[in-house]
C-alpha cells in the first residue's frame, strides 16, 4: 500500500494510481 494513495479518496478504487487523479 502506498501512503500517497492512502490519503487519496480513490485509494479504495485505485491504490496503484497516485492521488494526482482528479
Amino acid at each position: 500500500m502506498q501512503i500517497k494513495t492512502f490519503s487519496s479518496r480513490k485509494y479504495k478504487s485505485d491504490r496503484r494510481i497516485p492521488d494526482t487523479t482528479p
